[in-house]
């Protein structure tokens, strides 16, 4: 289920309920990204999932729901009517918020342009690898099992280090066997794409997304675990410390005033080849 991609022509969406497991069943939620981030999929399986043992009873609407369905000529009048009036709006935004944003404020948005511009045209240089390859429609899903307390007595051995630092070095020692396995060249690193949640708490249960990104060096050559999670707790800690850290935030958070040339760094920087090798 999971293996296969969301069907474009339908809701990206889809509930599976899987029965005959022994007294019980399960759901098999798959969701598009262009919906929710992982934290709002979380907020929506509350809201599907009962938790009270007497179970809640929610009053069925009088009139089924009958869904809207546009037009080609009305979806197109709108988008061609939202070409024109975006801009204006982002425009006016911009000016409103030039007269009212404090000084300090304005620095930061200013910092985090440039490092963003820096991240998208100058990061990490993406070595060539025999997983970066050109894909099809089949996928193959493959799970990994792991106790919480265990990652966390391993960050100990690097001080400072966190639960997701032990994630990154076990990624890249696994990456590591995975390559030599294969008798393929084993780079001395790979980048990968860590997303970073930047939900605030009053946006709980809010749908979208709200993450920010940072590019990450994984030291495939380092073979001692220790070393390899100490590297990586100080280019996480230096990554998060950065402008960098920001960068994505900024059209995510405040596409009302960034500028145009922004948006398109963005979208062509991520149709270049190669800007990271994986997303972990």
């Amino acid at each position: 289920v999971m293996s296969e991609p969301l069907d474009m022509e339908r809701p990206l969406w889809q509930l599976y309920l899987v029965e005959g497991l022994s007294g019980r069943h399960a759901y098999i939620s798959k969701t598009h990204h262009a919906l929710v981030d992982g934290v709002a999929a979380v907020d929506v399986g509350t809201v599907l999932l009962d938790t009270t043992k007497g179970g809640m009873r929610i009053q069925a609407p009088e009139k089924p729901w009958d869904p809207d369905e546009p037009s080609p000529t009305m979806l197109l009048t709108q988008a061609a009517s939202d070409r024109v009036r975006k801009p204006l709006r982002a425009a006016g935004r911009a000016a409103r918020t030039a007269v009212t944003m404090p000084a300090q404020t304005a620095g930061r948005v200013l910092r985090t342009a440039e490092a963003f511009t820096g991240l998208a045209s100058g990061g990490p240089v993406v070595p060539r690898s025999s997983i970066n390859v050109r894909i099809g429609r089949d996928r193959l899903v493959a799970w990994a099992r792991t106790d919480l307390d265990r990652l966390k007595r391993a960050r100990a051995i690097a001080e400072g280090a966190t639960v997701n630092d032990v994630v990154l070095s076990v990624a890249a020692g696994a990456l590591r066997r995975y390559l030599e396995r294969r008798d393929d060249e084993v780079p001395d690193y790979l980048v990968a794409l860590v997303p970073v949640s930047i939900r605030r708490p009053d946006e709980k249960g809010e749908l979208g997304n709200r993450i920010s990104t940072i590019m990450v060096r994984l030291p495939l050559s380092e073979l001692d675990p220790r070393k390899r999670l100490e590297r990586l707790r100080d280019e996480t800690r230096r990554l998060k410390e950065s402008d960098n850290a920001r960068a994505a935030s900024l059209i995510i958070e405040a596409t009302g005033w960034a500028p145009p040339t922004l948006n398109r760094l963005l979208s062509s920087a991520m149709s270049r080849p190669l800007i990271f090798n994986l997303v972990l």
